[in-house]
Parts: structure tokens; C-alpha cells; sequence
């Protein structure tokens, strides 16, 4: 199942969204490890690029995925896909 968080920040005529995602059947602390997961970032709809490896460089990678509530992100996903 994929988990998806996303956020997004108007800025002028600009619309950036950054989507941090990771692959799971189900969610375990000790199962999932910083580069399980990928940031893709658009600007106004338009794919830029893939910024894991930049948001780690810069050091914010790790308490960006930290500050996610990836249990909460499982449980909504999760009961999405049954509505269906």
C-alpha cells in the first residue's frame, strides 16, 4: 500500500506541493528506515524532480519524516481503500 503525506504552501502565483511517500503492507517502526521513503516536489502542478537525497544534505531529512504521523497516514489510508 502506498502512504502518501503531503504538503502544501501557496507562495504568490505559486503553488508548491511536496509529497513524502514509502511502500508499506503495514506499518512498523523497526521495519521502515529513512530511505524507504521519497519526496517528489511540484511547483504549480508541475513535476520538479525526486528531493530525498537534497533534504537529507541539507539536514532535514530525518525530523521532516520524524514529524509525520505515519501510524495516523496507515490507518487513514487504510480505511480509504475499503471505502472503495
Amino acid at each position: 500500500m502506498k502512504l502518501q503525506h503531503v504538503i502544501e504552501k501557496f507562495s504568490g502565483s505559486v503553488n508548491q506541493i511536496l509529497i513524502i511517500e514509502t511502500e508499506a503492507m503495514r506499518l512498523s517502526a523497526t521495519s521502515l528506515g529513512y530511505d524507504d521513503f521519497t519526496a517528489r516536489l511540484f511547483f504549480s502542478g508541475q513535476y520538479i524532480g525526486e528531493i530525498s537525497d537534497l533534504l537529507a544534505k541539507a539536514g532535514v531529512w530525518e525530523s521532516l519524516i520524524d514529524g509525520i504521523n505515519w501510524d495516523e497516514v496507515y490507518a487513514e489510508t487504510k480505511a480509504a481503500n475499503y471505502e472503495y
